[in-house]
């Protein structure tokens, strides 16, 4: 029973942190203090340190020598090897997932997109981030493939959210292609289902890496 209660406490841990990242909660770079997470969790500093190493083998956290934990800050380089993973996963989850989406669901994600458009234009990036991960994994979570989720929110976790979303027009195009995947939802077309994703996880990757280059290529001048 007490190896269970352990267990049962360091997997709530990396779970609630990994959502924090993922959403934004936590920042890239931010330090995480085990004594702080023991307290506010209601634990010991064991699970919270398995946690942590959890985490870390994840590719979520960064551990340093004598510098603590923190949150992993993605970079620009490798962003369109890691996009080509991503629109694979992602692809095939909602492939999987179009048959299994209710009506309900559907109108879950167009409600959750005219939320997105909603706050386009306002400085509330920490809700279009929310958003926006609500919307994919709505869909992600209808694709009964257990051993997908958990890589493809990895791989969510890598990809520089942040700069993507200060892209000028991207947030308005990305609003548009979900649109798109709704619509082949709705008609129960999976292959075009997969090729709206993964063009969505393409097109957004690619203006990443035109945002970084342009800037870098700006930084020199």
């Amino acid at each position: 029973m007490r190896a269970f209660e352990h267990t049962s406490k360091k997997e709530l841990i990396v779970a609630s942190l990994q959502e924090e990242i993922l959403t934004g909660a936590l920042k890239p770079g931010q330090t995480l203090r085990q004594e702080e997470l023991a307290t506010r969790f209601g634990v010991s500093i064991t699970p919270v340190r398995e946690a942590l190493r959890e985490l870390g083998a994840r590719g979520l956290l960064d551990h340093e020598a004598h510098r603590g934990v923190k949150v992993a800050e993605a970079t620009m380089e490798g962003h369109e090897e890691l996009a080509e993973i991503r629109a694979m996963l992602e692809g095939y989850a909602a492939r999987l997932a179009t048959p299994w989406l209710s009506d309900a669901d559907l109108a879950a994600l167009d409600a959750i997109n005219g939320r997105i458009e909603a706050v386009l234009g306002t400085a509330d990036v920490g809700e279009y981030r929310q958003l926006n991960y609500d919307f994919h994994m709505l869909v992600y979570e209808a694709c009964g493939n257990a051993l997908l989720i958990p890589l493809i929110r990895q791989t969510w976790a890598a990809f520089e959210w942040a700069t993507l979303m200060v892209i000028p027009s991207r947030m308005e195009i990305a609003v548009e292609e979900h649109k798109e995947i709704v619509r082949a939802l709705r008609e129960r077309d999976a292959d075009s289902v997969e090729l709206f994703m993964g063009l969505h996880v393409r097109n957004g990757a690619a203006a990443l890496i035109a945002f970084g280059k342009k800037n870098h290529v700006d930084d020199e001048v």
